[in-house]
């Protein structure tokens, strides 16, 4: 599966129990993530939001509207 390595624009969130979580860790819309690396038996993504380093779960990761600022690659 490809997940994408980069930096990102956060537009909004497909969940609003998600939202009530992640807006609490201070990770909300017009805040840039950047996506780090995955962890290397999978289910972790390390991410970067105002110098701040979080581990997000894959469904939390993908439960955010981002829209892509920059090319970083592939983390597999």
């Amino acid at each position: 599966m490809y997940y994408p390595k980069g930096k990102f624009l956060i537009l909004g969130f497909k969940d609003p129990f998600l939202a009530a979580r992640l807006i609490a860790l201070g990770i909300y819309p017009g805040k840039e993530l950047e996506i780090k690396r995955k962890a290397l038996l999978g289910g972790a993504f390390y991410v970067e939001v105002d110098c701040c380093h979080f581990a997000l779960r894959e469904d939390e990761l993908f439960g955010l509207e981002l829209k892509q600022l920059t090319d970083g690659g592939a983390v597999v």
